[in-house]
């Protein structure tokens, strides 16, 4: 039974590929650091050897919805106070 989807750092997923390559089974190495699945171990090896180091690095993350939420409605605040004070400097002008 597969666990669910979990970020492992990058000094598990080094140490990984690095006893696959001196010859430690996917199996194994999947028990050991309790591995969401063996195919993880191939997966690793195969980005290793594509791109190196970099490829094991944790993805950037999203911020989480409720911030992006927030941001968006002071954005709007932001962008009404703004063309309230534009409107308000054009009748000054006039005046």
């Amino acid at each position: 039974m597969e666990k669910p989807n979990q970020p492992y750092s990058f000094d598990v997923k080094k140490e990984v590929v690095s006893r696959h390559l001196e010859g430690e089974t996917p199996s194994t190495l999947a028990k050991e650091f309790g591995l969401a699945s063996s195919r993880l171990v191939d997966a690793w090896v195969i980005a290793w050897r594509r791109g190196g180091d970099e490829t094991l690095q944790p993805k950037a993350t999203l911020p989480p919805r409720s911030e992006i939420g927030e941001l968006r409605r002071r954005l709007e605040k932001l962008e009404a106070d703004n063309a309230y004070l534009k409107a308000l400097y054009e009748l000054s002008r006039r005046s």
